[in-house]
């Protein structure tokens, strides 16, 4: 029972981008039976359940395992929602079809996706679900070198490729 909602803790922490490592949960376990008066034999140096502890939890949780996190900016990810979606929808659909005959050419369609680079940002593994195609975690936009590749390419099968380096202060 209380494996369960730690589970659906950890899932729910995930799904919001703030993806907690093994070592937090570790901790998380040790603060909850000491606040509990749990009996366990922990490290209370260290004040977090240990490592076999860990094992056999993620062992017992299947749909759980240790994953790297993808760096996901603040901005991308509060701006990535369904009524933004459906605004952008609102307004491609009469830009591109006229009583539902496509206007645009297949040769003026791009596909554009940009890629940053940066050197500061390593993000920590984290636990999630498993067979989760991506894992994110919300990381500072502001840091040293990014280097940006933007590549596009129309229906017709053109493409274009663009290469940057950005430096913040």
């Amino acid at each position: 029972m209380q494996e369960a909602e730690l589970e659906t803790l950890i899932l729910d922490y995930q799904s919001r981008l703030f993806g907690l490592t093994v070592s937090d949960i570790r901790r998380l376990v040790y603060d909850f039976c000491q606040r509990n008066n749990i009996k366990h034999n922990f490290s209370h140096s260290a004040q977090m359940a240990g490592e076999d502890w860990a094992k056999s939890f993620m062992a017992r949780h299947p749909n759980l395992s240790v994953r790297k996190a993808e760096s996901v900016s603040i901005f991308r990810a509060s701006g990535f929602n369904k009524e933004k979606v459906m605004r952008f929808y609102n307004v491609f659909q009469p830009i591109m079809f006229n009583d539902d005959v496509q206007v645009v050419p297949p040769e003026n369609i791009y596909n554009v996706d940009e890629s940053g680079y940066t050197v500061c940002n390593k993000p920590q593994k984290v636990v999630a679900r498993k067979r989760k195609k991506s894992i994110g975690t919300v990381s500072s936009a502001e840091c040293g070198k990014t280097i940006t590749a933007v590549c596009c390419v129309n229906a017709c099968g053109t493409y274009r490729q663009l290469f940057t380096c950005h430096y913040t202060a």
